[in-house]
């Protein structure tokens, strides 16, 4: 789109306000999938733009959920029943996959890593002093006794590594692993500054 409009500063501002209020129309719940498809090229317009201020891994996170909400979205102007705004067994599916990719690759990629404090379950002791973007109860976390550092960690990659493989079975378990996966995140959110990464994966 900065293509079309050209790269400015009112050009930059003058998208994003378009994309915060599309926002709030599909919120609403009026044109589902077009206001989907148009936030969805006005973020890959500025992730284009943003260069290394956006190569993160949220960012792609938006893009590919982003991607797959215009799929899973109704057609039409406004659903006014339920059964028109189901998604399809297709778009359910590939969002579930995604979900499934982010949590168990976010967990396996550690390992794979092959660095020693992943495997002794150490990296606590240090993650929330040396993470990205820490913020005022950063440190509080970071001061636990390395024992429960240890169960914290231990417990992530139950998260990470187990609880994904629940989105291929019914209901129940499901809910469970969705559970356990949103008290990974809330503990995130409360340690730490991944923007809006953890929304997206609530």
């Amino acid at each position: 789109l900065f293509w079309a409009v050209g790269a400015s500063d009112a050009a930059l501002a003058g998208l994003t306000w378009f994309g915060a209020a599309l926002s709030l129309v599909v919120l609403a719940g009026f044109l589902p999938m077009a206001g989907l498809a148009a936030l969805w090229a006005l973020y890959l317009s500025v992730y284009s733009m943003g260069s290394v201020f956006l190569g993160f891994q949220w960012d792609v996170l938006l893009l590919e959920a982003g991607a797959l909400a215009v799929f899973a979205a109704p057609w039409g102007l406004r659903p006014s029943l339920a059964t028109e705004s189901a998604p399809g067994a297709v778009p359910l599916w590939l969002v579930r996959w995604l979900w499934f990719r982010l949590l168990f690759l976010a967990g396996a990629v550690k390992l794979a890593s092959g660095d020693p404090v992943w495997w002794d379950l150490s990296a606590l002791s240090f993650h929330f002093e040396t993470q990205p973007l820490p913020h005022a109860l950063s440190w509080y976390a970071h001061v636990l006794p390395a024992g429960v550092l240890k169960a914290g960690c231990l417990g992530m990659f139950v998260v990470e590594l187990a609880l994904p493989f629940a989105v291929f079975l019914p209901r129940r378990p499901r809910l469970a692993a969705f559970l356990g996966v949103n008290a990974l995140m809330a503990a995130i959110v409360l340690t730490g500054n991944y923007t809006f990464f953890n929304l997206l994966a609530v």
